[in-house]
C-alpha cells in the first residue's frame, strides 16, 4: 500500500514550511546585521585596542617613576596627586577608545 498525499495534508506541510520560512527570515536578517562586518570596521577595532594599549602604557609608567607616597612633603604629595591625577585621566581615555563604536550594527 503506497501512502499519497490529500489536499489537507499538502495544506499542513505548506503551513508548517510558511511557519517555519516565518521563523528562519528574522534569524538570517540578526545575523547578517549583526555578525557581517566590513574591512573598515576591524581595522577601527584593531586601532582602538592598540589605542588603549599605547594610553594604559604611558599611564603605568607614569605610576611607575612614583616612589611611595609622601607623607611629610607638601610638594612631593601635589606631585604624587597629579600623577595619580593623570593616570586616572589616562585610563578613562584608554577606557573610551574601547567604546562600543566599533562594534556597533551596520
Amino acid at each position: 500500500m503506497t501512502a499519497t498525499l490529500t489536499t489537507g495534508d499538502w495544506a499542513a506541510v505548506a503551513v508548517v514550511f510558511f511557519f517555519l520560512l516565518l521563523c528562519a527570515a528574522p534569524v538570517g536578517w540578526l545575523c547578517w546585521h549583526f555578525v557581517a562586518t566590513d574591512d573598515q570596521g576591524v581595522a577601527r577595532t584593531i586601532e582602538d585596542v592598540q589605542r588603549f594599549v599605547e594610553l594604559t602604557d604611558e599611564a603605568r609608567q607614569e605610576l611607575a617613576a612614583l616612589h611611595g607616597l609622601p607623607l611629610l612633603d607638601p610638594d612631593s604629595a601635589a606631585a604624587t596627586t597629579a600623577a595619580i591625577a593623570r593616570f586616572t585621566t589616562r585610563k578613562e581615555q584608554a577606557r573610551e577608545a574601547l567604546s562600543p563604536r566599533s562594534l556597533s550594527p551596520r
